[in-house]
């Protein structure tokens, strides 16, 4: 829930101040992720910094940046762009839902 909280207060931010966004698929992820950071810090949530990265992708997965950032996992662990992409879609189910549904 504070990643979403997060995701549309930075939407908020960017109408307040004009600050440009090209399309949603484009919006600021480093946003979400910094303002993740901060809520894990100040309600020592445990996360790590790979939990709050994932996490900062939620609904940006059709982007060139996602593909970029799964690019470079992929290669940082000797996996294919799909094993990787497999990996992180798994692990962002589980940090937001608790389980992986059978369905």
């Amino acid at each position: 829930m504070a990643k979403t909280l997060i995701h549309e207060a930075v939407h908020a931010f960017d109408g307040l101040t004009q600050r440009k966004t090209p399309n949603h698929d484009g919006f600021d992820q480093a946003s979400v992720l910094a303002g993740l950071k901060e809520y894990n810090f100040i309600f020592n949530l445990g996360y790590s910094d790979e939990d709050l990265e994932i996490l900062s992708w939620s609904g940006l997965q059709k982007s060139k940046e996602y593909k970029s950032f799964i690019n470079s996992r992929a290669k940082e662990n000797e996996r294919s762009y799909d094993e990787e992409d497999t990996y992180v879609k798994t692990k962002m189910t589980i940090l937001m839902f608790g389980t992986i549904s059978d369905d």
